[in-house]
């Protein structure tokens, strides 16, 4: 009889235990339409350790990473983010297979970013975006080379700094900075845009190689790059313009938060090489035009007004607008011609379609002759880019006013010419106070600068 109860108390004990380990986890999937964190510089905020396992959804939102051109598989606590438009903020660790998934139903575009990237790699945080067309993320690692801070502005303290490399500076405090000599390159910075904490600056000077440093030389660059409401990265061609001639350069560095140190990647590319930040749109060599003639005689009814006209403070706003991919249709059964329209992303519903003018002049940009027909002259001669073949093409089939409907490979020339020429440059570009409009825009709508719609607009 003992024996027989001490086996049922065990029984009973056994259970207990199990029961103890067992509790609500608040993982990513757990939240009805994924309720993020919104604070990118929060580690502990809600991350799935599990990451996908084998025969997960394979429409889920995933990111992988590769490393001299081949899958990586991390062995430490490194985590992919994905953070919305409205701020909130996904997390997953990456799995045994080297794939991080986000256990939510992500709908819409997101930056990807990685947190707890291990202290031998670098990575731009700035160039990968998701999307419900392109869910699946591979991030590139990358080798980098440490580069010492200095206190002074000495030539012997310089280094110089050689091509096709990503470098790490780590400023210990607000006096130190990085001082090298390079010239006849692209420079761009990699401070993350989505935790918006580190703001860059880029000194140029001039000097003779023998230990002067023309300070009355200086010129100071900014933006240029990726950015965000603090983070403004520079990217620039350091032959062209005020640095033309200038050999030697200080980079500094501040904080908002305050965090010491403050570490800062930057890549130094070549002339033409097309490395770092978004890569410019290279079109086609050929084009299969469709028989846009029916576009070409309708004209719209009423007035052209371009999207700056008609908001707050003129700003570039690309929320209002989504591509309609051939195949798809809307909530009220409107059929997609994979033109860009106005959405309306409660509702599911696309509205007018979006226009570029691009055959005739506008307040901010001239057009050229190209096969005899008036077009923009969309050029990157920095990248040795030419889209005067594209626009040559395109331009035979706009209506009277000069504009065509924006197709994606129309969206992503201009948005590659806006952003390579400075069109909106931190305040300076030529959009801002060139053109004397003062046209606002982020880094990812600054396409809409010539485009527009017909009829009336809702504020």
């Amino acid at each position: 009889m003992k024996r027989a109860l001490l086996i049922v108390i065990s029984f009973i004990m056994v259970i207990c235990f199990a029961l103890a380990g067992c509790g609500e986890y608040n993982s990513l999937s757990s939240r009805p339409g994924g309720s993020g964190s919104n604070d990118p510089s929060n580690p502990s905020g809600p991350i799935d350790p599990s990451g996908p396992q084998d025969g997960d959804d394979e429409e889920h939102f995933t990111v992988s990473l590769s490393y001299h051109n081949s899958k990586y598989v991390p062995r430490t606590n490194i985590y992919a983010q994905w953070t919305g438009s409205d701020g909130n903020i996904y997390r997953a660790q990456f799995n045994t297979s080297g794939v991080a998934e986000a256990n939510a139903e992500l709908d819409g575009e997101y930056r990807v970013t990685l947190g707890n990237v291990p202290e031998n790699f670098a990575y731009n945080p700035n160039i990968y975006l998701a999307d419900n067309d392109n869910k699946h993320i591979t991030v590139v690692l990358e080798d980098y080379r440490d580069l010492t801070a200095v206190t002074e502005l000495i030539y012997s303290q310089s280094v110089t700094l050689s091509l096709n490399t990503i470098y790490r500076l780590v400023l210990p405090k607000t006096k130190y900075f990085g001082l090298f000599r390079i010239s006849g390159c692209i420079f761009e910075t990699w401070c993350d845009i989505v935790e918006n904490d580190i703001n860059v600056k880029l000194t140029g000077y001039m000097s003779n190689g023998g230990g002067f440093i023309n300070e009355a030389s200086a010129f100071t660059l900014a933006g240029g790059g990726a950015s965000s409401s603090y983070t403004k990265n520079i990217r620039a061609d350091l032959s062209q313009g005020d640095t033309a001639g200038m050999n030697m350069f200080m980079l500094t560095a501040t904080s908002r938060s305050g965090r010491q140190p403050i570490v800062v990647f930057f890549r130094i590319g070549e002339r033409g090489s097309n490395q770092g930040g978004d890569e410019p749109y290279i079109p086609p060599k050929e084009y299969e035009i469709e028989d846009r003639s029916l576009l070409k005689m309708i004209q719209p009814s009423g007035t052209f007004s371009f999207c700056w006209q008609y908001t707050s403070g003129k700003v570039c706003r690309g929320s209002d607008y989504k591509l309609f991919p051939k195949g798809e249709t809307d909530s009220e059964g409107n059929q997609g011609d994979g033109y860009w329209h106005e959405y309306d992303a409660e509702k599911n519903v696309y509205g007018r379609i979006l226009y570029a003018v691009i055959s005739r002049d506008t307040p901010v940009i001239q057009t050229e002759s190209l096969g005899g027909l008036a077009a923009l002259s969309l050029r990157i001669p920095s990248e040795g880019i030419s889209y005067d073949k594209m626009m040559s093409e395109y331009v035979k089939f706009c209506n009277r006013d000069g504009a065509h409907p924006v197709t994606e490979d129309l969206r992503k020339c201009i948005y590659s010419f806006a952003l390579r020429e400075h069109y909106f440059d931190d305040g300076n570009g030529w959009c801002e106070d060139g053109s004397g409009l003062n046209i606002r825009s982020n880094e990812t709508d600054m396409w809409l600068f010539t485009c527009g719609m017909y009829g009336d607009w809702v504020m």
